[in-house]
């Protein structure tokens, strides 16, 4: 925000929140799942710094919010994509 000013910052993160929200809507026009959460915007704003700082090293943390052992992610993982296909 520092970087781009208050009013740059803002337009930038909700311009790409409004083209986050299009692709998701445009992708897939007979989904009923709704969009929640600013991760487009989030990243949109994170592209912008990148083109203007190529050079800029970036240190993210991710947190999931759960654990699996190897063995019970690979299963939530098949049985998500069973219950997808199934489901349609």
């Amino acid at each position: 925000e520092l970087k781009f000013g208050k009013i740059k910052f803002l337009g930038i993160y909700l311009a790409w929140g409004i083209v986050a929200g299009l692709v998701h809507i445009f992708g897939d026009v007979s989904s009923a799942t709704p969009a929640v959460g600013a991760s487009g915007a989030i990243s949109g704003v994170l592209v912008a710094y990148l083109i203007i700082f190529p050079k800029t090293r970036i240190q993210t943390f991710m947190m999931l919010g759960f654990f699996f052992p190897r063995s019970d992610a690979t299963s939530a993982l098949r049985s998500f994509a069973e219950a997808k296909v199934c489901n349609g």
